[in-house]
C-alpha cells in the first residue's frame, strides 16, 4: 500500500507530537478561560472538568491506536469506518471529519486579525470593506490572513520536511511560552487572592465540572489528526499511542495553566473576578480578554509582545496540522474512488498537492466572511468531533469482537457510550441548558446536512463500482440532522426574540411608572425581574416540549419511511434474484434443447439410413439382421432422449 501510493516516510516521533499537540492547542486556549471556562466552573472546577475530559480523550486515543495498528492508512477514521461498516458510513464520517478540521483551520487563521486588533491597536484595520454580523471586515486583515494561509499551504505542499521541522520548533515555543506566561502571572503573591473562590456560584459543583467536561471534545479535538500521517511515519505504528497520550497531557497542562493565569486577573475597578467576567461582553480592548490583561499587567508591553508571539506559534501549528490532516483525508478518499481521482495526485516528494490546494482555495474565502460568521461554524466542531469519536469507538467494538479481544471491546463500547452522552448534552437544549449551541450554529449544522445529502447524491450517481447506497441509515441520519437542527434553530430564535420583547415591555412599563410618579422600591424591581425570569422559564419549557414532540413525530415518520424503504428494497432484491434465476433457467433450457436436438438428430439419421439400406434387393439375411439390430439400438437411444425431455417438462411444470 505505502510503496505504490507514493506517500514517503519523513516524520519523526517528535514531529508527530508537534502535529498532534499543535492541532489540539490553538487560539481558543488563550481566549476560552475568560469567556467559557471560568464563568462556568471557576479555576478549580475547570481543572477538574478538563482533567476528566483528558481521561476521556485518553480512552479515544487507545481506540485510535488499536485501529491504526490494523489499518495503517492515511484516511484515518474514514478508512476505519469504511473497512468495518462500509462506504456509506465512511462517507458520513469523512463529511463531518472535513468540517471539523477545516473549522479549526479557519478559526486559527482568522484569529490573526483578533490578536492584532486587541494587542497592536487595530494595526491591520486598513481599508474598511463591510460588516457581517456586527464584525467589521478590513482589507488589511484579509490580506494578512490570506498571506498566512498561502505560506502554510505552499510549505505543506512543497516543503513538508522543512514544515515538519518548523512545526516542532513552533510547538515547543508554544508549550514553553504557555508555561512562562503562567509562571509570570501566578507567581505574584497578589494573584492568589484572585484564584479564590475555586468554583463558580451559579450551579452545583458536579454540574460545573460536567459543564467543562462536555467541552473536552472541542478543547482536545485534533490530537488524533496524526492518524492521517501514519503512512508517513518513519517509526513503528505502535508508538503512536504513547505520542497521542503525551500530546493530551501537554494539552491539558496548557489549558489548565492558561486557565489559572486568566483567573489571576482582577482589574482594580471590579470588586471580584466574577464581577469582572460578567462585564467582559461590554468591555473592549485588552480588558475584554482576561489573559491579555494580566500579561500586560505583569509584563507590560514586552509581555504582550511575548504573548502575541506565543499565540502566533499556536496559530501556525494549528493551521499546519489541520492542513496536513485534511489534505491526507481528501487524498485517501480519492484513492478509494469516493471522490475524483485528481485529488490523489502527489508531488515528487509525496505530498497530496491537489488535495491541499483544494483546502487552501476553499479557506481563502473565509477571511471575507469575518470572525462572527466563522464562530458559528467553529461552535459545531464539538458535534463533529463527538460523531467521529463515536464512529471510531463503534468500529473498535465491532473489530475487537470479531478478533475475540474482550478488553479492547470494552474500550470501544465505553467510548461509544460516552460519545452518545456528550453528544446529547452538547446538541440538545434543556438537557443541560438553553445555550447548547447558538441559533446560527444550528442553522449551519442544518445547511451542512443538506450539503452532505447533495454530495452523497453526486458521489452515488457517478460511482463506477457499486459501493455507495448500500445502507439507507446514512442519508436518513443526514435528513434527521436537517430536521433536528432546523427545529432547534427556530426554537432558539423564538426564545431569543421572546426574551427581547419581554425585556422591552418591562422597560417600557418601568419608564411609564416613573413618568407617572409611581413609587417603586428595590424589592418591587427584584420581584418583577424574578417574575419575568419565571415567565421565560415557562416559555422555554413550552418551546422545548413542542420541539420535542415535533422531533419525535419526525423521527417516527423517518423510522416508518426507513422500514418501508427496507421492505421495498428487499422486494426489489427478491425480484431481481427471481429474474436472474428465471434467466438462468431459460438459458439452461435453451442449452438443453439445443443439445437434445443434436442428440435426437443423430439416432434418427441412423434409423433412417439403416432403413434405406434394408430396402436394397440384394441384401443378405445376415446383413438385414445387422441393420435391424442397429435400428433397435438407435430407437432405444432415441426413446431415452425423448424420456429425458418428458422428465424435463414434468420438472418444469412442478409434477416431479
Amino acid at each position: 500500500m505505502n510503496e505504490s501510493d507514493g506517500l514517503k516516510k519523513y516524520l519523526t516521533p517528535l514531529a508527530v507530537w508537534a502535529l498532534s499537540f499543535g492541532n489540539a492547542v490553538g487560539w481558543g486556549a488563550f481566549v476560552m478561560p475568560g469567556t467559557s471556562f471560568l464563568p462556568v466552573a471557576g479555576p478549580v472546577g475547570t481543572f477538574l472538568g478538563m482533567a476528566t475530559g483528558a481521561l476521556i480523550m485518553c480512552l479515544f486515543a487507545f481506540n485510535y491506536s488499536y485501529l491504526m495498528g490494523i489499518y495503517p492508512d492515511a484516511g484515518g477514521a474514514f478508512i476505519y469506518t469504511t473497512r468495518i461498516f462500509g462506504y456509506d458510513h465512511g462517507f458520513l464520517n469523512a463529511w463531518f471529519l472535513c468540517l471539523t478540521y477545516v473549522a479549526i483551520l479557519w478559526a486559527n487563521m482568522t484569529a490573526l486579525g483578533l490578536v492584532v486588533r486587541n494587542i497592536y491597536s487595530n494595526a491591520l484595520n486598513i481599508g474598511y470593506m463591510y460588516t457581517i454580523a456586527g464584525y467589521d471586515i478590513y482589507l488589511g486583515e484579509v490580506v494578512a490572513e490570506l498571506l498566512l494561509l498561502f505560506t502554510v499551504t505552499v510549505f505543506c505542499i512543497y516543503g513538508k520536511r522543512f514544515s515538519a521541522k518548523m512545526q516542532i520548533i513552533f510547538a515547543m515555543i508554544l508549550f514553553a511560552g504557555i508555561c512562562i506566561i503562567t509562571f509570570m502571572t501566578v507567581s505574584d503573591p497578589s494573584a492568589i487572592s484572585c484564584i479564590t473562590p475555586p468554583f463558580a456560584g451559579d450551579n452545583s459543583i458536579p454540574a460545573q465540572i460536567l459543564s467543562i467536561t462536555i467541552m473536552a471534545p472541542w478543547a482536545f479535538i485534533g490530537f488524533e489528526s496524526v492518524s492521517h500521517s501514519v503512512e508517513e511515519a518513519g517509526f513503528p505504528v505502535k508508538k503512536f499511542k504513547g505520542i497521542m497520550l503525551v500530546s493530551i497531557l501537554t494539552a491539558l497542562i496548557s489549558y489548565v495553566s492558561l486557565n489559572f493565569a486568566a483567573a489571576s486577573s482582577c482589574p482594580g475597578e471590579f470588586s471580584g473576578r466574577y464581577n469582572y467576567l460578567s462585564a467582559i461582553p461590554e468591555l473592549k480592548g485588552i480588558k475584554s480578554f482576561p489573559l491579555f490583561y494580566i500579561v500586560e499587567n505583569a509584563g507590560g508591553k514586552r509581555g504582550l509582545v511575548f504573548l502575541s508571539a506565543v499565540i502566533l506559534c499556536g496559530i501556525i501549528t494549528g493551521m499546519t496540522a489541520t492542513m496536513v490532516a485534511s489534505g491526507r483525508l481528501i487524498f485517501s478518499m480519492a484513492r478509494e474512488k469516493v471522490i475524483p481521482n485528481a485529488f490523489a495526485k502527489l508531488t515528487r516528494d509525496g505530498s497530496p498537492k491537489n488535495a491541499i490546494i483544494f483546502v487552501g482555495a476553499v479557506s481563502a474565502i473565509i477571511p471575507f466572511l469575518g470572525r462572527s460568521a466563522i464562530s458559528w461554524v467553529v461552535d459545531i466542531t464539538t458535534i463533529g468531533a463527538i460523531m467521529i469519536y463515536a464512529y471510531v469507538s463503534a468500529a473498535v467494538f465491532r473489530k475487537a469482537k470479531e478478533n475475540g479481544d474482550k478488553r479492547t471491546g470494552y474500550y470501544g463500547l465505553s467510548g461509544l457510550v460516552i460519545s452518545v452522552f456528550l453528544g446529547l448534552f452538547a446538541l440538545v437544549p434543556n438537557i443541560w441548558s438553553i445555550s447548547a449551541l447558538a441559533a446560527e450554529s444550528y442553522l449551519v449544522l442544518a445547511i451542512w446536512g443538506i450539503l452532505g445529502i447533495i454530495c452523497f447524491h453526486i458521489v452515488f450517481r457517478n460511482q463506477k463500482v457499486k459501493r455507495m447506497g448500500q445502507v439507507s441509515l446514512v442519508w436518513i441520519a443526514l435528513l434527521f440532522l436537517i430536521f433536528f437542527s432546523s427545529t432547534m434553530w427556530m426554537r432558539r430564535v423564538t426564545h431569543e426574540k421572546t426574551e427581547e420583547i419581554l425585556g422591552e415591555v418591562s422597560t417600557y412599563y418601568s419608564n411609564e411608572m416613573v413618568l407617572r410618579g409611581a413609587s417603586r422600591s428595590e424589592g418591587d424591581t427584584v420581584r418583577e425581574k424574578r417574575y419575568l425570569e419565571e415567565e421565560m422559564t415557562d416559555i422555554r419549557n413550552t418551546l422545548f416540549e413542542g420541539s420535542l414532540i415535533q422531533i419525535m413525530l419526525i423521527m417516527t415518520g423517518l423510522i416508518v419511511i426507513l422500514a418501508t424503504y427496507e421492505v421495498m428494497r428487499k422486494k426489489e432484491l427478491k425480484m431481481e434474484q427471481d429474474k436472474n434465476f428465471a434467466e438462468e433457467n431459460s438459458r439452461a433450457k435453451s442449452n438443453f434443447l439445443s443439445n437434445m436436438s443434436h442428440d435426437i438428430r443423430t439416432p434418427m439419421n441412423a434409423i433412417i439410413g439403416y432403413v434405406d439400406l434394408s430396402k436394397d434387393e440384394d441384401i443378405t439375411l445376415d446383413r438385414m439382421k445387422d441393420y435391424m439390430d442397429k435400428i433397435d439400438r438407435s430407437s432405444r437411444h432415441l426413446l431415452a432422449l425423448i424420456n429425458d425431455i418428458l422428465e424435463m417438462s414434468r420438472i418444469e411444470s412442478g409434477k416431479l
